[in-house]
């Protein structure tokens, strides 16, 4: 375990290393995509072994940006029910409904919950920008709330990992756009400090593997 752990850490070093040493942005930007790209078809290979059905999708949203699909109930129209926006992580270069409907956090929110979930399948980076994520989470927002208008007291929101971080980002822009706000808001492990400055990182976890990860993606 631990030399996994160990080689895990020295590739996301190596890769860091010869991301910097490339003279362009276009370059650096060719090459994240690339490793964006491999780290994707592995974990596709992953959740693609997992022996899990696959949760019920009764329909895609009418969103047309960004895509999204609903899990649950297929009354979402129904003002008087349960809606969560579930915002998945994955770093913002991976996560892709294609992988999650198989082995995700969202078809358990939906059955702990009794609730239908709007599951966006924001843009991912290198190829889009923290801010195309942040307006693809937006949509879904005001989609719930002005389209939908479900009420506060039936309305949630999500987020993991690095959808804890966009979570909150959508929340502040919802707040900031005079936007109902939902009746409660969970984050799974967020990622807030995409500096990695905070304390936090030296004192409240052992798990190598994680501090680099986070340093790659940031």
């Amino acid at each position: 375990m631990g030399n996994t752990a160990e080689g895990q850490k020295n590739s996301k070093k190596d890769r860091i290393q010869k991301l910097e040493e490339l003279s362009t942005i276009e370059e650096k930007r060719a090459k994240a995509i690339e490793y964006a790209e491999k780290d994707r078809e592995g974990m596709d290979l992953m959740f693609a072994l997992d022996d899990k059905d696959e949760c019920k999708v009764e329909e895609e949203s009418r969103i047309v940006s960004p895509k999204c699909y609903w899990v649950g109930s297929s009354k979402m129209t129904e003002a008087s029910k349960r809606v969560l926006l579930y915002i998945h992580g994955g770093g913002m270069t991976w996560g892709a409904w294609s992988s999650l409907k198989k082995k995700g956090l969202a078809p358990k929110a939906s059955e702990m919950c009794n609730a239908s979930v709007l599951f966006p399948d924001y843009r991912l980076l290198p190829e889009a920008t923290t801010e195309d994520a942040i307006a693809d989470c937006m949509a879904a927002y005001r989609f719930i709330v002005e389209t939908l208008r479900v009420p506060a007291h039936n309305f949630g929101v999500i987020g993991e990992s690095s959808g804890g971080y966009l979570t909150l980002m959508t929340l502040i822009r919802a707040r900031d756009a005079g936007l109902p706000m939902p009746g409660c808001a969970v984050l799974i492990a967020p990622d807030t400090d995409l500096t990695l400055s905070g304390d936090s990182h030296q004192t409240q976890t052992e798990d190598v593997v994680a501090i680099e990860d986070m340093r790659y993606m940031a």
